[in-house]
């Protein structure tokens, strides 16, 4: 993703959470990960601020 996005030239920002597994906001499954999940929703709604309003 984070090459495609390059090749494209997008504005973009890609972070990855170290030991967060796929599925880690979902607090039902045993990969949630409280501090990637807090974080990540942190991060989704400042962009969407930023974006929307």
């Amino acid at each position: 993703m984070d090459s495609r996005f390059k090749e494209l030239g997008k504005n973009y920002k890609l972070k990855v959470y170290d030991r967060a597994e796929h599925g880690f906001f979902c607090h039902e499954r045993s990969s949630y990960n409280q501090l990637a999940a807090e974080d990540s929703w942190n991060e989704l709604t400042a962009f969407l601020k930023k974006h929307l309003e």
